[in-house]
């Protein structure tokens, strides 16, 4: 019933809006964080950027936000960029200014042989956290997204094991996001501890609750998995689950 342009939930925000009403109309629908989704050049991502933290609210993007690559991306504070198969830009330098001047390059793109070594840079200077989602990139055929997570993990850049997807199929054993920190480690070259970190901690800081989430600590939430194998030497005994608390308590298994 709302305004196909305007929910405090998801809103189309132009230069000139007031961004201060953008982010406390999100704010007060209770949203922790604000995701940038696409149409905006590096100046006006970074004004984004800044009202969100005035705000109080997390910042996330896409990592190509058309005009805006990656690297500028990551250099507006953005502080989660989500898919690495978006990184087939990167190296591109002229872009034009709509997705549709973009594409005009597509078939140009050389996704073989991605330099991501100025996004890395920025990266960390930034504090930057990809959120590699390389299981709805091999759902797609987009298997050269292994290797952006691989190249900005080696040059030191914190990598996210999100998934972009929530359904649970009949057939599927486990959540995809066993299979996300499979491809990690398989195709992308992290170690088993790495992409348990992935998953853990550094999904935690994701949304601001490493102080509270994500590690075994005291004064966090006690939200624990205990199993029946260690994961680091064999990522398998992740299924090997033999009891989770949540908000420490036990969960009772319904078998």
């Amino acid at each position: 019933g709302m305004d196909a342009e305007f929910a405090p939930w998801a809103q189309l925000v132009n230069p000139g809006d007031d961004l201060d009403e953008v982010m406390v109309a999100a704010k007060a629908s209770g949203a922790t964080g604000v995701k940038i989704y696409l149409g905006y050049d590096k100046e006006f991502t970074r004004e984004l950027v800044g009202a969100a933290r005035r705000h109080g609210l997390q910042p996330w993007a896409h990592s190509m936000l058309f005009p805006a690559k990656p690297s500028e991306v990551a250099a507006a504070g953005v502080k989660v960029l989500s898919h690495a198969y978006m990184f087939e830009w990167e190296n591109v330098d002229d872009l034009g200014n709509s997705v549709g001047d973009a594409y005009a390059y597509y078939d140009k793109l050389d996704r073989d042989n991605l330099d991501l070594s100025h996004f890395a840079r920025v990266a960390k200077e930034n504090d930057a956290i990809l959120d590699a989602t390389l299981y709805i990139s091999f759902q797609n055929d987009m298997a050269f997204s292994a290797d952006v997570a691989r190249k900005v993990h080696e040059a030191g850049v914190k990598v996210a094991a999100g998934t972009d997807w929530i359904i649970m199929r009949d057939e599927m054993e486990m959540p995809p996001l066993y299979d996300e920190i499979g491809l990690l480690i398989d195709k992308a070259g992290f170690s088993n501890m790495d992409a348990i970190r992935s998953a853990t901690i550094i999904a935690a800081e994701t949304f601001g609750g490493e102080s509270f989430k994500g590690s075994i600590a005291e004064g966090k939430d006690a939200d624990i998995v205990i199993l029946g194998g260690d994961p680091v030497e064999d990522i398998a005994n992740l299924k090997k689950i033999e009891t989770v608390i949540k908000g420490g308590k036990v969960i009772e298994r319904d078998i």
